[in-house]
């Protein structure tokens, strides 16, 4: 009887999370790449979303809701009200907070940004069939409740 060769070993954890950290990376890194094109990035469009979603929110806020630091939101924030886009203004229930809001440039833009990231991330997930990003999306949906509670909340 001849032997059976045995089939392709399961992968560990760190392979599946190493794989998976790898992909998230060149995944931001092409986003960018194009991104720049549009004198943009995904931290920049990433934080305008955010401010259009929930106009007026205090800068501390935002900073906890995108994971970031206090600093790196001003330093965001500075550049992106030179160019127009945001607009900071008093908080009058807190004088030493400062909302933010989207000038109508910033809604422009927004705008603009949110059809060119949907151009990148179809081109991004191209090489995958429908039945395969499926997949890949039921798969990601059950990794995630298993490591949410470790995380907190976001």
């Amino acid at each position: 009887m001849p032997a059976v060769e045995p089939g392709p070993a399961t992968p560990t954890g760190l392979e599946v999370a190493e794989r998976l950290i790898g992909a998230a990376h060149r995944l931001k890194q092409f986003a960018n790449a194009q991104l720049a094109t549009s004198r943009t990035s995904v931290p920049r469009t990433r934080l305008l979303a955010a401010v259009q979603s929930r106009p007026r929110q205090r800068m501390g806020d935002l900073a906890a809701r995108l994971d970031i630091t206090g600093r790196t939101l001003t330093v965001m924030v500075d550049a992106l009200e030179q160019e127009g886009l945001l607009a900071r203004t008093a908080d009058p229930g807190d004088r030493r907070a400062t909302l933010l809001e989207l000038t109508p440039a910033g809604h422009r833009f927004v705008r603009h940004a949110a059809e060119v990231r949907d151009e990148i991330w179809d081109q991004a997930v191209a090489a995958l069939t429908p039945a395969e990003r499926q997949q890949l999306v039921h798969l990601l949906s059950r990794l995630a409740p298993g490591i949410e509670p470790a995380c907190g909340p976001e």
